[in-house]
């Protein structure tokens, strides 16, 4: 089988058997090699045309081409066909084109054949319907939520809500795993105790939510600044008052 090119190993300069040859048969041998790689040797024709050829591809008539037959058999560098010594031991099967595209392509048809899912057409839509069921409990299981992620004092106060109160407090875990917050069984109980001494007022989550807060806030804290506020505001418009009344500004 022809390929287009062959492996001339380095130590071919320095080998012993080569530096017997002169220089000219040197090149003589790696014609041959080439022939050899081209598939000239492997030809089935008749003798005659065979030896006419390899002449041809040596460069010489048939009887130098003789005589370096004869040199090169004596150092047993191609046999009584021309054919050269070793050749499949210094040339591997995985260098020829054809043969790796074969190859290549056979691997290709079993991965493609790997990668078909093999689904029978009968049962196809209960089997999507089970992995939809599977992929949606195993979505439920991963989702932070108090039942799956509390101990049993702060499931109870959790279930002694309200389903809107449950449905919002979770919806607040579930901003904590977005903000990258921890969440353990003790910040969960801290949270609904806050939310249990501020009369489960949804407020106090909902602003939680809106605000991306770490925590739960009571709502007196905010009122008493606004009260603070407002009383701050109220002394200084008296103060303001009594300084025109006395005529001070």
């Amino acid at each position: 089988m022809s390929n287009p090119w062959f492996r001339l190993h380095h130590e071919f300069y320095k080998d012993p058997v080569i530096q017997c040859l002169s220089s000219e048969n040197q090149r003589h041998y790696i014609v041959i090699l080439c022939m050899k790689c081209d598939g000239t040797l492997d030809r089935e024709i008749s003798l005659s045309n065979r030896n006419r050829i390899i002449c041809r591809g040596l460069g010489l008539d048939q009887e130098k081409a003789e005589v370096v037959k004869k040199i090169l058999l004596g150092l047993k560098l191609i046999d009584k066909k021309w054919q050269p010594m070793g050749w499949d031991k210094r040339q591997y099967k995985s260098d020829n084109s054809t043969e790796r595209s074969r190859k290549s392509r056979k691997n290709k048809e079993i991965k493609s054949v790997a990668a078909t899912p093999n689904i029978s057409c009968s049962n196809a839509p209960e089997a999507e319907a089970e992995a939809e069921a599977e992929a949606e409990a195993e979505a439920d299981n991963k989702k932070e939520t108090v039942e799956n992620t509390c101990d049993e004092s702060s499931i109870l106060k959790f279930n002694n809500l309200t389903d809107d109160d449950k449905v919002l407090f979770n919806d607040y875990l579930a901003l904590r795993k977005s903000l990258k917050l921890k969440t353990t069984p003790r910040i969960i109980n801290r949270l609904l105790n806050t939310y249990e001494k501020n009369d489960h007022d949804p407020e106090i989550i909902e602003r939680a939510i809106t605000g991306n807060w770490k925590d739960f806030y009571p709502i007196k804290e905010f009122g008493n600044e606004t009260t603070k506020a407002n009383n701050k505001q109220t002394a200084v418009g008296e103060a303001q008052a009594y300084l025109e009344s006395v005529g001070a500004v």
